[in-house]
């Protein structure tokens, strides 16, 4: 198969056409189920992504054939992890069938599943190729801008494809109030968390050493920073709020250990941003104390009792965001009427779920179902876990387990082993790459728990197709700069 796409069309028409469809139904993932919509009875919802995957998928697969090559043919050993992992979710899922608390429920979870595996495994081949890699995250890039631009669209004029916002005026810009943005996600959470990976991925294919640095790029970084900051905050995903707080300081790093210049600039701007953001958000409360002062020093008044208090009027605690304390008896208990104590309760569930099962699991679909059942959030009738990979470790036990410990394990030590020789080396840029890749990659846990539920998040599989390859990156990076990794 040819590297470049341009260069496959007069020898190799097939992958050209595969690689068109890929790039389309990488920009599907994004719309997800709001571009041309058939209800398909026995079968469910189709959409544009749905129909362009298995077409791609198909064509990859004869390409294959034609060309006899075996699916783990020049596969790192992260990738065989991942088939194993894809593979698993499939088998096991389909097994669940039998033992479903919910046969409807288990069987829906199947059906988006084998879509969501399908992309992740496609995914990975079509990424390994530097090529078409540049080519899937320029595309990327671009569907990030448009869903950034109707999401500003959203917070001041309403939804656009989905109104389910747009009677929530709970954000706060200057004196006024407005909705959060959704776009084409479930939810402003959801939303949140698909800008937050994709600004992830984007930045460690940009920053990554061999690419030259520009000052459109410089520009390009420092805005995607600070919108990495910015949707969270409009969101009011306390969880990608510290999610993000986590990539701009792996952001930071990056450009305070490496050599690129007008570095010191770019994280001033980024900084500058940041505190922007945080003063639009609390002007109402803040210019007041800020005019207040200000006259005092003015007209030389006492200036006790006037200090600026930064922290938002009326904020709940982060235990009180937890627990709840019983006025007659004293008893701490969960709360079951706030976002922190039903997911802690809901974590629980999941633990419970996989020590009762003996490790083995509780099958797919079957730990919601439980805690439906069990009533685990009270009246809160909540039961989607909130946590995907607690949920995986539920319904699939050690057989997720191991496969998802050895791909972690692999690709923290890949990352330790770049920082190592960077450092040892003395190559700065190396160094200050590895940390940023911390970054990108150690906020998955949290994203991926902000949703009631990533499955469906098509965006995160191809966030997770992008760590997989991560190490081949790596590895064409130190080729490229005679770097032996």
């Amino acid at each position: 198969m040819m590297e470049k796409p341009r260069q496959a069309w007069k020898s190799d028409r097939l992958y050209t056409v595969t690689i068109v469809l890929w790039l389309l139904t990488v920009a599907a993932a994004f719309i997800g189920p709001y571009l041309l919509t058939v209800s398909v009875p026995g079968l469910g919802t189709l959409y544009t992504f749905r129909i362009l995957l298995p077409v791609t998928a198909g064509l990859y697969l004869l390409w294959m054939i034609l060309h006899r090559e075996l699916p783990w043919t020049q596969a790192t050993v992260i990738e065989k992890w991942c088939d194993v992992l894809g593979l698993i979710l499939l088998l096991y899922g389909a097994a669940s069938l039998f033992r479903a608390q919910d046969f409807l429920w288990t069987r829906d979870r199947l059906f988006n599943l084998v879509f969501d595996v399908t992309f992740f495994l496609l995914a990975i081949r079509m990424l390994r190729r530097p090529a078409v890699r540049d080519l899937t995250v320029k595309v990327c890039i671009v569907m990030l801008c448009l869903i950034g631009v109707l999401g500003l669209y959203e917070v001041f004029f309403g939804g656009l494809v989905n109104s389910c916002c747009d009677d929530l005026k709970q954000i706060q810009i200057f004196d006024g109030m407005f909705q959060p943005p959704v776009v084409f996600s479930g939810n402003p959470n959801d939303y949140a968390a698909t800008v937050l990976l994709m600004v992830a991925a984007a930045l460690l294919w940009y920053l990554r050493p061999d690419n030259r640095w520009s000052k459109w790029g410089a520009v390009g970084v420092a805005a995607l920073a600070v919108c990495a900051y910015m949707v969270p905050v409009l969101c009011s995903g306390r969880l990608c709020v510290v999610a993000s707080v986590i990539l701009l300081a792996a952001i930071v790093l990056y450009f305070l250990c490496s050599k690129k210049r007008g570095r010191i600039l770019v994280v001033a701007v980024i900084l500058i941003g940041v505190l922007s953001v945080e003063f639009v958000n609390r002007y109402y409360y803040l210019m007041p104390q800020i005019k207040a002062y200000t006259e005092a020093l003015i007209t030389g008044q006492s200036l006790d009792g006037l200090e600026i208090q930064l922290q938002r009027p009326g904020g709940v605690s982060l235990e009180d965001q937890f627990f709840e304390i019983d006025k007659e008896t004293g008893e701490v208990t969960l709360r079951g009427d706030a976002s922190a104590g039903i997911r802690t309760k809901l974590l629980i569930h999941a633990g419970d779920c996989f020590l009762d099962s003996y490790g083995l699991g509780v099958g797919l679909g079957n730990s919601e179902m439980l805690a439906r059942d069990l009533k685990v959030t009270g009246d809160a009738g909540i039961w989607n876990i909130h946590c995907f990979i607690a949920r995986l470790l539920a319904d699939y036990g050690i057989f997720v387990l191991i496969p998802l410990c050895a791909i972690a394990w692999l690709l923290l030590r890949r990352i330790l082993h770049m920082l190592r020789i960077g450092v040892r080396g003395r190559r700065w840029e190396q160094a200050a790459y590895a940390l940023l890749a911390l970054g990108a990659l150690g906020i998955y846990p949290i994203v991926s728990t902000a949703p009631a539920d990533a499955q469906d998040l098509l965006v995160m599989w191809l966030y997770l197709a992008l760590a997989a390859v991560l190490p081949r990156w790596l590895s064409d990076t130190c080729k490229q700069r005679e770097i032996k990794a």
